[in-house]
């Protein structure tokens, strides 16, 4: 916007500008970058949104995985505390 003003002619009569030879120019910057910045905020908000539904499965998959991995750290309690017994019992032997 401030590249449209600067490019205008200025006078003394109404209308007190007028375009300049680089107006057209500045002009099409200005609406090229205000479409790259709505597309650019419209991008953020769909990677977000896609962000947000990765997380949500890769918390629903990861609760089948915590009880996967429980189920595997119940059963190596179970050998381990059968291990402690019978070092106990080797060591009442000796």
């Amino acid at each position: 916007m401030a590249g449209i003003a600067a490019s205008q002619t200025k006078k003394w009569e109404p209308p007190y500008v007028e375009p300049g030879p680089n107006t057209p120019v500045w002009r099409r910057f200005n609406i090229s970058f205000h479409i790259a910045a709505v597309v650019a905020g419209l991008a953020s908000l769909i990677f977000f949104v896609v962000g947000m539904l990765s997380v949500r499965d890769a918390i629903a998959h990861s609760s089948e995985h915590n009880r996967i991995v429980s189920d595997y750290v119940a059963i190596a309690r179970k050998s381990i505390s059968i291990n402690a017994r019978l070092f106990q019992a080797l060591d009442s032997l000796f």
